[in-house]
């Protein structure tokens, strides 16, 4: 019993986090690895001696094909994880929101166990910079509206900054248009998101799938500055 105890009490003591060229030397055995059995495993004995960032849990989540084996390895990183309170991140690398909200359980859970505190801190909001396409304005919209009003400026910045750290075009749709399914978003922050995917295919996409949570939807056509080519 004194064993178990003294293992999970050291589990909880990060003094810093992994090396940068360890972790990425520990990554690339672990996408080595021919299925998800053996890099389940291999994820977990990283963790075991390693205190990895909330941003490095993410990055091996997203190498399994399912939310089973994510799950299974984020409940194992979340105890050496050096900043946890940034561990909300994590939970974009699921497909369902009920796995998501079962490593929300988890994390509670083990927060009532310990009586960890988490300092509450208000975060600087970091300001984006963005092409300098003709931007329309949604102050004085009153034409039709699909939705109540846009999103105030340091919320979208915050949204921004989830996108963009999503590592392709495909996750960068995902999280832009799962916000958006709850938020109102005006035809210029639609924009703005769009300029940060890469392909044109891509942010055609993209623009379908926002046209019906949009603010200000007569000042659409706006968009139209995010592609070099006439066929899109």
């Amino acid at each position: 019993m004194l064993v178990v105890t003294t293992g999970i009490a050291n589990a909880h003591e990060c003094s810093a986090p992994i090396a940068p060229a360890l972790f990425k030397q520990k990554f690339n055995h672990i996408v080595a690895m021919r299925s998800d059995q053996h890099r389940l495993e291999d994820a977990r004995a990283l963790v075991s001696r390693n205190c990895l960032l909330s941003r490095h849990v993410k990055q091996i989540a997203l190498l399994f094909h399912d939310d089973r084996d994510r799950l299974e390895f984020a409940k194992a990183a979340y105890l050496t994880t050096f900043d946890k309170p940034h561990f909300y991140d994590v939970y974009d690398a699921f497909t369902h929101f009920s796995s998501a909200f079962r490593l929300h359980d988890y994390v509670l859970m083990h927060k009532t166990e310990t009586h960890e505190i988490v300092p509450v801190t208000k975060p600087a909001t970091i300001l984006h910079e963005f092409p300098a396409y003709d931007y329309p304005s949604a102050v004085n919209y009153s034409e039709e509206k699909y939705c109540e009003r846009p999103v105030q400026d340091r919320t979208f910045h915050g949204v921004v900054g989830k996108v963009i750290r999503q590592p392709n075009d495909v996750e960068k749709i995902k999280t832009a248009t799962r916000y958006a399914a709850f938020n109102c978003l005006s035809v210029a922050q639609v924009m703005k998101i769009g300029s940060m995917i890469e392909s044109e295919s891509n942010r055609l996409i993209y623009l379908k799938t926002m046209f019906d949570n949009v603010y200000d939807m007569m000042n659409y056509g706006y968009c139209d500055q995010l592609f070099s080519s006439a066929e899109y």
